[in-house]
């Protein structure tokens, strides 16, 4: 046999060999599999301690502005019969006074209602926005916590509806047909957010 055709040979060996002691690892790496978890995030807001305090702070909030509402109302009132006892001379200088009274009072105090209107529509947007971020830190921890890749919303399902309509949409709403409670983490983010609203100064 010719000397190139046993180099030939030999080098062919090599190229096998190497392939095929190639490790493993070297080749493209699969799908990774994930651990999956749910949690019913309205079970948890409805159990937050925070908002239950936010919801204390926004009917205190609303019990101030009635108070002040009925005390600007009951102000308007008594000017308001004043011009109508007739014990006030009409386009007399102190008639048209008291009319302007209540024309500013009652201006002033709708301006008022609309302004504390949209200062609790924000305050409320603000707080409750803040507390979803709290409840999805909370997720996010007791995930990591449990090496948990992915965690789905769940809701307790009833299809109970007086509509074919609603029910469609009940059905649409229920991204987890069905899970098996040790993949359940509700309980364990809700210790872990009021755990955090507690050690938080009041």
């Amino acid at each position: 046999m010719k000397a190139t055709t046993i180099i030939a040979l030999g080098f062919a060996v090599l190229v096998l060999t190497g392939t095929l002691l190639t490790p493993t690892s070297a080749q493209p790496a699969g799908p990774v599999a994930a651990r999956v978890a749910v949690c019913d995030f309205g079970e948890v807001y409805n159990s937050f301690e925070k908002a239950k305090a936010l919801q204390k702070q926004l009917d205190d909030n609303l019990d101030r502005i009635k108070e002040e509402d009925d005390k600007r109302s009951k102000a308007i009132k008594v000017i308001e019969d004043e011009l109508k006892s007739k014990q006030l001379k009409e386009l007399s200088a102190e008639y048209e006074k008291r009319f302007d009274d209540f024309v500013t009072a009652s201006a002033q105090h709708r301006t008022w209602m609309e302004v504390q209107k949209a200062k609790s529509q924000r305050w409320h947007l603000m707080k409750t926005t803040e507390m979803f971020n709290d409840i999805k830190d909370a997720i996010e921890a007791v995930a990591k916590a449990r090496g948990i890749d992915i965690v789905l919303q769940t809701h307790q399902m009833n299809f109970e509806s007086p509509s074919v309509n609603e029910l469609f949409q009940k059905a649409a709403l229920h991204k987890v047909l069905y899970h098996s409670p040790q993949v359940d983490i509700t309980k364990d983010v809700l210790a872990r957010a009021n755990d955090v609203f507690r050690s938080r100064p009041k």
